[in-house]
């Protein structure tokens, strides 16, 4: 006799892998649950503790609080996500789960509910951001919204979900002759990185 795997614990704990839609995806819960109409939905925030507001880019390496919120009128909730760089290779590390746990599926980290669904549909993590050069990452997820009747009938799914998160890259300006004599002809300044923006500066310094 063996019994069937502790799915209940979240899919990548259970041997599932990777249920959330990304193109790594083996498939979606779909595949198990149905029947339900719970009007499910799920959203990531990825908030700049340092900023005071949730960001549409990073800085590589920094560390951000990600919040994944399943929304909807089941009785409780599960959810699976994940971060992944444009070539589909981890993006980025999850630490410090709340609510949820995290699971490593063919290399890549993953979080996921804990055993038994959560009443409240809300699961945090800190994110620690990729190295420099890894590009935009995209965060993916799926919810479900669960009738707890302790088997797959009559739970919904929510539409696969996906986020963006570009890169900043840092900006630095060389100018070729630093410092300058009062006599010296103007200079054009070497500029990496982002090319846009206004330059301001003390008194003394004509900017053109």
């Amino acid at each position: 006799y063996n019994p069937a795997p502790p799915f209940s614990g979240g899919a990548g704990n259970g041997g599932l892998g990777d249920r959330t839609g990304s193109p790594v995806s083996s498939g979606t819960c779909a595949a198990c649950h149905s029947g339900g109409a719970f009007n499910v939905s799920v959203a990531v925030d990825i908030f700049d503790p340092i900023a005071g507001m949730s960001v549409s880019s990073y800085v590589p390496g920094n560390t951000y609080e990600l919040t994944y919120t399943v929304s909807g009128n089941a009785s409780a909730y599960g959810f699976q996500g994940t971060a992944l760089t444009p070539s589909n290779a981890a993006g980025g590390a999850f630490s410090s789960p709340s609510g949820a746990q995290i699971v490593t599926i063919s290399g890549r980290p993953y979080l996921e509910h804990v055993s038994g669904p959560s009443a409240s549909g809300v699961f945090h993590t800190l994110w620690t951001a990729p190295a420099s050069g890894s590009g935009t990452i995209t965060f993916y997820g799926i919810g479900l919204g669960v009738n707890q009747n302790g088997g797959t009938s009559g739970d919904a799914v929510s539409s696969p979900f996906s986020s963006t998160l570009t890169e900043e890259v840092p900006t630095t300006i060389d100018y070729p002759g630093n410092p300058f004599c009062s006599n010296e002809t103007a200079q054009s300044p070497s500029v990496t990185g982002e090319t846009t923006g206004t330059y301001s500066s003390t008194a003394g310094l004509s900017i053109n």
